[in-house]
């Protein structure tokens, strides 16, 4: 597994990457994902699936 940050425009994935997931917390909306997604789709055509988790409390 490998983790990449995704932080405003800048995807930095390997160029072999089929699989994305997308981890958020709930002060955020739906619309973070949806630009993020937007991103990856745009720049990195590699990808086949895009997934996203929401976090509903910090984990500690």
């Amino acid at each position: 597994m490998l983790l990449t940050y995704f932080c405003g425009d800048h995807v930095k994935l390997p160029a072999d990457a089929k699989h994305v997931l997308l981890v958020d917390d709930i002060s955020s909306s739906g619309t973070t994902f949806e630009s993020a997604a937007a991103v990856i789709r745009q720049y990195c055509k590699q990808v086949e699936m895009i997934s996203a988790v929401t976090l509903f409390a910090p984990i500690k």
